[in-house]
């Protein structure tokens, strides 16, 4: 399954300014998989806990997640509560 990656601009730096990129998994845990292997510092950064939006759709706890093909991924900083 492939899925466009959208980044939020904190974590463009770790893609050489790509704000958007193609990644291949069924969950959101393999597309982190898929861009740690091009990408190894973006990867550590969206596995230390970024918020991801599916589709439109906030997901609490995204991990294993499933991710459709065709996909729209967001991810973006973690919202802080207070």
């Amino acid at each position: 399954m492939t899925a466009t990656v959208r980044l939020g601009s904190d974590l463009r730096r770790y893609t050489d300014g790509f704000a958007e990129l193609e990644a291949t998994g069924s969950t959101v845990s393999s597309l982190i998989a898929d861009l740690t292997t091009r990408y190894p510092e973006l990867g550590e950064r969206l596995a230390a806990g970024t918020a991801v939006v599916i589709n439109g759709v906030l997901i609490a706890h995204p991990e294993y997640e499933p991710v459709p093909d065709g996909a729209e991924v967001y991810f973006v900083p973690q919202p802080s509560g207070g």
